[in-house]
């Protein structure tokens, strides 16, 4: 599951940087008694005002468990939780906990389908024109762009330059909303 999140997350342009166990800290069951120590998976870092869809820049601290332990272990686990989320509220950052909900989502279906065409050779001169309309327009639906360039037999090419050019970041859309020739795709904006 942390091979996953780490894949979603490299996929999004507004996530800056991904650092594992990036701090140990310290922490005492309920009950008192020894410390113990405890390693956060991940912290996040965003890039600052991003246009993407997520609002919130700040730092995260993460945790990636399976629902159905944390959910079985929250009391066992709750005393390291609440030292990860003062630790990072101290920093001004936020902790949460990610599950397979939270990581195989909409996205994370949606990157999967787009991950062979990472390799796709496409035609330079393709690419080139579906960057230039984009760059003049802002954004439009991948159908649109598919009509005005690659009518008839080449809308199938066209629509593979489409999903190369997305896998490779060259052109963004929301992500987090299913893939389809309604999608909108635009140029990113790296701010």
């Amino acid at each position: 599951m942390e091979r996953d999140f780490i894949v979603r997350m490299e996929f999004f342009s507004h996530v800056l940087d991904m650092v594992a166990q990036p701090v140990r800290l310290e922490f005492r069951n309920d009950q008192g008694g020894p410390t113990y120590p405890y390693t956060p998976d991940f912290l996040v870092t965003y890039r600052t005002g991003h246009l993407g869809t997520y609002k919130n820049d700040r730092p995260r601290l993460v945790e990636v468990k399976p629902k159905k332990e944390w959910s079985e272990n929250w009391r066992k686990w709750s005393s390291k939780w609440k030292i990860a989320r003062r630790y990072a509220i101290e920093q001004g950052w936020e902790f949460r906990i990610y599950d397979e909900d939270r990581i195989r989502d909409t996205a994370f279906e949606n990157i999967k389908r787009l991950a062979p065409f990472k390799r796709s050779d496409v035609d330079p001169e393709d690419a080139k024109i579906v960057l230039k309309l984009l760059g003049d327009m802002g954004a439009a639906p991948i159908n649109y762009v598919l009509t005005r360039y690659f009518g008839g037999n080449f809308r199938g090419r066209g629509l593979s330059l489409i999903w190369s050019l997305l896998a490779n970041r060259a052109i963004d859309c929301d992500i987090t909303a299913p893939l389809s020739e309604s999608t909108e795709i635009w140029i990113p904006h790296h701010g």
